[in-house]
């Protein structure tokens, strides 16, 4: 069998594959005995008609069938030998035999990331977020009107939710504040140093992919029950955003690759005691995140996020902006609008 690979674009390949008359024969040859257990043909009983008339009246469509199970079996033992790894179902043509077989199968490829650029034109911004006593007197108070406690003062509303005092409930919301700030703002800070690593860095992607990631995109919208229009503006949303999603997997996949970044077990704890901190029994969170596939999945790339960041930004100038909470929390909320 010969095979000629040749490129019609970075994610389209075409094999050329040419496979030896004899081994059609052979083909042929099988299909027939497959094919004469079951012919019927009038005078002889079912799987008795001989081979040679079976041959003869039934010929073309045994033959169609043993070209289709040749090429279907050499295509994929040319695809094995190239080392390649299709993402969309190969297109068969030009199909001759002369005496051999022959034919050409298009099909789509995964991108291949070799190098990758990244040169932010101006400093990054990083916000920092400080909880100001603003912000707790306003915070205490509304939890107080969501329990139905306005009337009471601060101190019995401390000690009904098992404070000492004022004091320890305010750090307690405090560092809950902080948290969720820190993590907003770390949310926000790694998706803009992405976005400009997708910008900078557009890949090729094939049609099969983008369109596998608009039907995720799709379901998800389903699922959140989003209000959306099957129009031409939600289509190219769906692809757009697929788009997105595919380049920086590929981006990041190679930066890992090429870093040799992993995610260490101390980092995991770490992280899952720092979510802690929103829970009465800190312990007990820790001990079934540790367990829970979802939970850490979601860390772990929490994480690898972070490392791929640090290592995009070595040389990179990093701008400190200190806001408050309500102001980090209406800044990602614009992000993801």
């Amino acid at each position: 069998m010969q095979v000629v690979v040749s490129d019609v674009s970075p994610i389209l390949k075409q094999l050329s594959v040419t496979v030896p008359a004899e081994l059609l024969q052979d083909e042929f040859n099988k299909q027939v005995a497959v094919y004469a257990k079951t012919a019927v043909m009038k005078g002889f009983r079912v799987g008795k008609v001989p081979l040679a008339q079976v041959k003869q009246y039934f010929h073309d469509k045994i033959f169609a069938k043993a070209m289709s199970v040749l090429i279907k079996k050499t295509l994929s033992d040319a695809i094995k030998q190239e080392n390649l790894r299709p993402v969309s179902v190969p297109s068969i043509s030009s199909e001759q035999i002369n005496p051999d077989l022959s034919y050409v199968a298009t099909f789509e490829v995964m991108p291949v990331v070799t190098n990758i650029t990244f040169t932010p034109e101006a400093s990054i911004v990083k916000l920092l977020v400080d909880i100001s006593d603003d912000e707790l007197n306003e915070t205490i108070a509304s939890l107080k009107n969501k329990d139905n406690h306005a009337q009471i003062d601060d101190l019995a509303f401390a000690k009904n939710l098992g404070h000492d005092s004022v004091e320890d409930l305010r750090e307690d919301i405090r560092l809950m504040l902080s948290a969720s700030g820190q993590r907003l703002a770390r949310k926000k800070f790694n998706d803009s140093v992405v976005s400009l690593l997708v910008a900078q860095n557009p890949l090729q992607l094939p049609d099969a992919l983008i369109a596998e990631e608009m039907r995720k995109i799709h379901s998800k919208v389903c699922n959140k029950k989003q209000q959306h229009a099957h129009n031409n503006a939600y289509y190219n949303f769906c692809r757009e955003q697929a788009c997105y999603n595919l380049t920086a997997w590929f981006l990041l996949s190679f930066l890992i690759k090429q870093h040799g970044l992993k995610v260490e077990q101390d980092q995991i704890h770490e992280r899952l005691a720092s979510m802690a901190i929103f829970f009465d029994n800190k312990e007990e969170f820790i001990a079934s995140a540790a367990t829970n596939d979802k939970i850490l999945h979601e860390v772990k790339g929490q994480i690898l996020d972070d490392l791929i960041v640090a290592q995009l930004l070595t040389d990179v100038a990093v701008t400190e902006k200190t806001v408050s909470y309500k102001e980090c929390l209406l800044m990602t909320q614009n992000t993801n609008t």
